[in-house]
């Protein structure tokens, strides 16, 4: 809600104010969750709505929130990437970087194109913000925005690898949600650590079945022996 309220503050009062606060907000939100569909349901859960309520058309503004949603996977830390690298013996340094350009690159096409159906058809504006509002605003987020620069600046400056990066973002993120914004108690902390088990556990069963398969393929030879069947 911080990173939504201060990307409209920046750019509501343009065509489509909402929906490019929608594209800058899911940029934002990929470079922290690193998941597609957990982007489009955080920031879509509370844009979405508002769109609607604003004038926008229900296609449009779910147009945006979901393909927006889409560079969960490109802004590093990925986590399919993460997963890639896992599989294939990739460099998770390497392909973070090679996300940052496309998914930039993306993100401003979807902003360009939100703008220019927004101009087209006249969909509603919001009010320009102050400077007052707008430094209140990236205030209110700079706690959440900081997690991005921790994590992509420790990895690129070569402070801790990217295993380590999520270690440190996890202990961030638990400080700021419990101590600072306080969104969280201590009592829903077991709760948190039991969901992430879990789901940390469906994950990893899932890249172990991957890095036994591709072991498989390249042991038997299997891909070699598929393109000469083919040939033949």
């Amino acid at each position: 809600r911080r990173m939504i309220n201060f990307a409209t503050a920046m750019v509501g009062h343009w065509y489509g104010g909402l929906g490019l606060g929608g594209v800058l907000a899911c940029a934002l939100f990929a470079a922290v969750s690193g998941s597609s569909p957990a982007t489009v349901v955080a920031i879509g859960s509370i844009l979405l709505p508002a769109m609607v309520k604003a004038g926008f058309p229900n296609k449009f503004g779910a147009g945006v929130i979901t393909t927006s949603g889409a560079l969960g996977i490109l802004i590093p830390p990925s986590i399919v990437m993460v997963m890639y690298s896992v599989a294939t013996n990739t460099s998770v340094g390497a392909l973070f970087m090679a996300g940052v350009v496309p998914g930039l690159a993306l993100a401003g096409v979807l902003g360009g194109v939100t703008y220019w159906r927004a101009r087209k058809f006249n969909y509603p504006r919001l009010p320009k913000a102050s400077w007052g509002e707008r430094w209140k605003a990236f205030r209110a987020s700079a706690w959440g925005l900081l997690l991005i620069v921790i994590v992509m600046g420790g990895i690129y400056a070569g402070v801790f690898t990217p295993t380590e990066a999520a270690a440190m973002s996890a202990v961030y993120a638990f400080f700021v949600a419990v101590f600072i914004y306080k969104d969280m108690g201590l009592k829903d902390v077991p709760k948190v650590l039991l969901n992430s088990a879990n789901m940390s556990a469906m994950l990893l069963y899932i890249i172990t079945n991957a890095v036994l398969f591709s072991f498989i393929m390249t042991n038997e030879n299997i891909p070699q022996a598929l393109a000469d069947w083919m040939l033949g």
